[in-house]
């Protein structure tokens, strides 16, 4: 966990106390991150807390892209299936920087993504559970209730998939929707306005002073020319990113952390989005989930 928002200690506290059948009265909100196949780490952080029987405590989760379908597994009490759902993306067509219109093919993870999953474990745990997305017509986020609508696949889907894999967005009412680290780059202040948390869990997949995207630079110039041909509207989403993120977490830093217990979870190198060595997912994997069972032990 990051030491440098204060009062970290409190949350792994509130946390073992709630676990333990305290009646406690603070509100506790878990954030997991997106990035593709970096979002491996939140997978560890996540199975390490199915294993210390965490599905059901937090209040709220509250997720983006990869995280998202990351913590649908959690909450379904499936995120032992995760390990192996990232070997099988990473020895996939999955990912192709050099398919230019489609870096990230989800054709060919859906199925797998969805027949493995429980959506009815998923809705019957009494977690909250919202995903954000980013709205194709104004590139702004906004946080969808997976189980609200009756449609949770599509609203997985829509957090999930960058706006590179499919040529048009998942509608969810009369909206178009795309991945939702295109509107959201890391969103506390967001988070603490719509969800009023005493405690707030981040996890993130990018070290956390890294503020983008973890891609050399020629998959990230390759990425911002992609989108301005098929998605100009989110165009300029990517190219603030960096700046956005820095704001955030000073904002995290310098504001929030008076007022709130908040915490990060972060590995400590990050890897590329589209990271397809086998051995090194599983090491950042293994670490995280080593790191965090450690921590909430």
């Amino acid at each position: 966990m990051n030491p440098r928002l204060n009062k970290c200690s409190s949350i792994v506290s509130e946390i073992k106390a709630k676990r333990s059948g305290f009646k406690v009265k603070s509100r506790i909100v878990l954030f997991v991150g997106g990035g593709a196949l970096s979002a491996v780490y939140s997978a560890g952080v996540l199975r390490a807390l199915e294993v210390l029987g965490f599905t059901e405590l937090f209040d709220v989760v509250v997720s983006l892209s990869a995280g998202t379908v990351n913590s649908a597994y959690f909450l379904a009490g499936q995120a032992y299936i995760l390990p192996e759902i990232y070997m099988d993306l990473s020895s996939s067509q999955f990912v192709n920087v050099f398919r230019f219109s489609k870096i990230f093919d989800f054709d060919c993870a859906e199925d797998m993504l969805r027949r493995r999953l429980s959506i009815e474990s998923m809705i019957s745990n009494k977690t909250a559970f919202y995903a954000g997305a980013t709205s194709i017509s104004d590139g702004r986020g906004e946080f969808l209730n997976v189980k609200s609508n009756g449609l949770e696949w599509n609203t997985i889907k829509a957090s999930a998939i960058p706006p590179l894999t499919f040529n048009s967005a998942i509608t969810i009412g009369n909206c178009g929707y795309v991945d939702g680290e295109i509107g959201f780059p890391f969103p506390v202040k967001e988070l603490v306005e719509r969800f009023e948390p005493t405690h707030l869990l981040m996890v993130v997949n990018r070290p956390y002073d890294q503020h983008g995207p973890m891609m050399p630079l020629l998959e990230k110039l390759l990425m911002m020319t992609s989108l301005c041909i098929h998605a100009p509207r989110l165009w300029r989403n990517f190219f603030e990113w960096e700046d956005k993120s820095r704001s955030a977490l000073a904002y995290a830093e310098n504001v929030l952390s008076n007022s709130l217990h908040i915490g990060v979870l972060s590995p400590s190198q990050g890897i590329s989005e589209a990271c397809k060595d086998p051995q090194l997912l599983d090491d950042v994997m293994y670490s995280a989930f080593s790191d965090t069972k450690r921590l909430f032990e």
